[in-house]
């Protein structure tokens, strides 16, 4: 529905319950985030590592990058659940 407009897609578009993400710089930079772990094998009690998360820090980055393939996108994790944060939160450069 974004198309390849960021800055549609991290506006308000995944404002809820289970997620948030918002605008830093637009065009540029995004935050991502959830706001409880979301991983079955975290919930499940299967995994307690926190180098766990770079499986969604590296789902995200798949996803945007086959989105966007003509960009370069980094992803960055700021915060997790799993490394002892309040919630889950990934940064996103596009350029």
């Amino acid at each position: 529905e974004a198309g390849k407009d960021f800055d549609t897609l991290y506006g308000n578009q995944l404002n809820s319950e289970m997620y948030f993400s918002s605008i830093i710089e637009p065009g540029y930079l995004y935050e991502l985030g959830y706001h409880k772990c979301t991983c079955p094998k975290v919930l499940d009690g299967m995994c307690k590592d926190p180098e766990h998360c770079e499986c969604t820090k590296q789902s995200i980055l798949y996803i945007l990058n086959d989105l966007a393939p003509e960009k370069k996108i980094e992803v960055e994790i700021i915060e997790t659940i799993l490394r002892g944060g309040d919630k889950c939160r990934f940064r996103i450069s596009v350029e």
